[in-house]
């Protein structure tokens, strides 16, 4: 029995034992597992050194710089210490600049005329209330006995900051804590080596500008101007800016007259890349202007008159370019207006729109919306509907007819007949031309009996299918390859060696956003080219005088 006992005694020391080494295992474990309790203390964190003020490239300081910190720690933070040192100088030369006891935790490290000039070291040292710490260190320069410069301001400048023209007002506005005595403007191209910059002004008081002439001294291109400062220690500082010299823009190509009458004769050219608007002019007089628009009507002018006619283009910097190409017009004997067919006239409505407007779009709200700009009223009832919005959306379909329905209107009013009377067609009649012209009848458009179609049925006009007889003013709607087909009103063809590629029209767009003028091609003549010239329709309305009777269907 006894014997037992000690046995069982020791039994239990070793059972008490092992247990509480489990214990302290276990608790271990939870520590370093995440399971902190909740009196462990952590250390404290700062993760960035503010600096002000200090220029974009975070590095150079001067004068009074403002340092800051936002530490954080789980018990609180007791004082953050700010340390400088020179870079190149040992650990053991810190020196301490502030120590800050409550939030926000800011030193103002005044290094003018204290400190020299050089990289130095900005350190942080964070304490929490268990005198835990946290570091972070960040280098700078300090730049005090030299001059600084910022900037270099240009006017007038182009809205991207980069184009100049004529004489550019180079100016900087330099700094230091000694007096500048003098500023320095240089320039070269860009592609030339440094040695070839040429010094094109001193300027030893403010305020420190050049005018720089750069027409007709500098030729267009790039080039880079280059500013350098110094103060009265002959101490110096530099800046450079590149920026693109640009007095002369490209002279429209390709004028056509693509229509006349006796009084009117519409000009077409091609557009000049960077243009922002054109001047056309009849001999030494300018006689109109567009914006982005490559087509002009010009009228008023006298017939069986010979006018010789030219193209400037001007830039967004006002630089005018040379003249384009001549194109001598004789416009024709005067016509009795029921003798000419529609093309004048639709050429005529169609400057009269601005080129960018009236965004494009295609809905189904037919009973509201038809694709026009404005309500359009026949024989006293609305017809088709703008945009209730008041937006005034447009697409193509809708706009064509609108121009269409504008010109049919100015020549009945010039022929002297009622404004509304299309080739005596009811309000019932002009219903299902305009839904023929919509393709709203159920008629595929591969059938070509849309625009065309409509023109036709009620005796207006015919149908051209030899493209070389086509004239600005047809109308015309095709397919493309992509199966998406589209309404305009046809300007010129696009040709290759006198081979008919492609050709530009006039309409709303979806690419466009709105009302321009586009060029397609088509698929079998350009490898971009997407349009079905086999499903190209075009249709011109004639004179008064050889419309036919139409049937009436109605």
């Amino acid at each position: 029995m006894k014997r037992r006992g000690i046995n069982g005694g020791k039994t239990n020391r070793k059972l008490i034992i092992l247990l509480l080494t489990l214990v302290f295992i276990t608790s271990g474990s939870l520590t370093h597992s995440g399971f902190a309790f909740a009196g462990i203390d952590e250390k404290p964190v700062v993760t960035t050194i503010n600096i002000t003020p200090m220029p974009t490239d975070g590095k150079i300081i001067s004068g009074v710089a403002k340092i800051s910190v936002n530490p954080t720690d789980n018990k609180g933070i007791t004082k953050v210490e700010f340390y400088t040192k020179a870079v190149s100088s040992p650990d053991s030369s810190y020196y301490k600049v502030k120590t800050a006891t409550t939030s926000p935790y800011i030193a103002n490290w005044a290094t003018s005329p204290w400190v020299s000039d050089g990289e130095y070291t900005i350190k942080v040292v964070v304490y929490d209330t268990t005198n835990q710490t946290a570091y972070l260190t960040r280098n700078v320069i300090i730049r005090n006995n030299i001059p600084i410069i910022t900037a270099i301001d240009i006017t007038t400048i182009d809205a991207d900051g980069k184009i100049v023209s004529g004489i550019p007002k180079i100016s900087v506005s330099p700094t230091g804590n000694k007096a500048i005595t003098k500023v320095e403007f240089y320039t070269k191209a860009v592609s030339a080596p440094d040695s070839a910059y040429y010094k094109v002004k001193t300027v030893t008081a403010a305020p420190y500008i050049d005018n720089w002439a750069t027409n007709p001294w500098a030729p267009d291109g790039e080039y880079i101007i280059k500013v350098v400062v110094y103060d009265t220690a002959n101490q110096t500082a530099n800046l450079s800016r590149r920026i693109i010299v640009k007095n002369t823009t490209e002279a429209p190509t390709n004028l056509l007259s693509t229509a006349k009458t006796g009084t009117n004769v519409l000009l077409s050219w091609t557009a000049v890349a960077g243009a922002v608007g054109y001047d056309i002019c009849e001999g030494i007089n300018k006689v109109g202007a567009t914006t982005i628009a490559t087509d002009f009507m010009v009228t008023g002018l006298n017939a069986e008159t010979n006018y010789t006619f030219t193209i400037k283009a001007k830039d967004i910097l006002e630089n005018i370019s040379a003249t384009s190409n001549g194109v001598s017009v004789d416009t024709e004997a005067e016509a009795a207006v029921n003798q000419i067919s529609l093309n004048s006239y639709v050429a005529k409505a169609i400057s009269e729109y601005e080129i960018g407007k009236y965004t494009y779009l295609l809905n189904n709200d037919y009973a509201h919306y038809n694709g026009v700009t404005q309500d359009i009223a026949y024989k006293g009832t609305t017809l088709l509907r703008a945009n209730p919005d008041g937006s005034r959306s447009s697409h193509c379909v809708g706009l064509t007819f609108e121009v269409f329905f504008k010109a049919m209107q100015a020549r009945n009013i010039d022929a002297g007949i009622s404004k509304d009377n299309f080739n005596n067609m009811s309000s019932e009649n002009m219903t299902d031309f305009m839904l023929t012209w919509y393709a709203a009848l159920g008629t595929p458009k591969s059938q070509g009996d849309q625009l065309a179609g409509a023109i036709e049925k009620y005796g207006l006009g015919t149908r051209i299918t030899n493209l070389e007889e086509a004239r600005t003013g047809d109308f015309v709607d095709f397919e493309r390859t992509t199966s998406i087909g589209h309404a305009a009103v046809f300007m010129n063809w696009i040709r290759d060696n006198n081979n008919i590629i492609g050709f530009k029209y006039w309409s709303s767009n979806v690419s466009t956003n709105g009302i321009n003028y586009k060029e397609e091609y088509f698929s079998d003549s350009v490898t971009a080219g997407i349009v079905d010239r086999r499903q190209l329709y075009i249709g011109r309305v004639g004179s008064l005088e050889n419309y036919t009777p139409h049937v009436n269907l109605m």
